[in-house]
């Protein structure tokens, strides 16, 4: 693994904290949330980031929060009905 990929992963670990302590700022807002809707690419690193951080939300926020999870990808397969 070169530098500059230890750096983007060092950097993500940092702002994956700056990520929930908006979502938990967003969260005391609501009056009451019904559920959580989340979009995220699922090819490369990022899809295992916001598998952490969906994990941390519902380890620190709450358990009893629904999260409905859409995985994007830019697959060129394309299915055709």
């Amino acid at each position: 693994m070169d530098e500059n990929s230890l750096n983007i992963i060092t950097d993500c670990i940092f702002k994956r904290e700056e990520i929930l302590d908006r979502i938990r700022w967003m969260v005391e807002d609501c009056d009451n949330l019904g559920g959580v809707q989340v979009l995220f690419d699922s090819e490369g690193f990022f899809g295992g980031t916001a598998s952490e951080i969906i994990r941390d939300f519902k380890d620190d926020i709450s358990h009893n929060i629904p999260i409905l999870t859409y995985c994007l990808s830019s697959s060129p397969v394309r299915l055709i009905y």
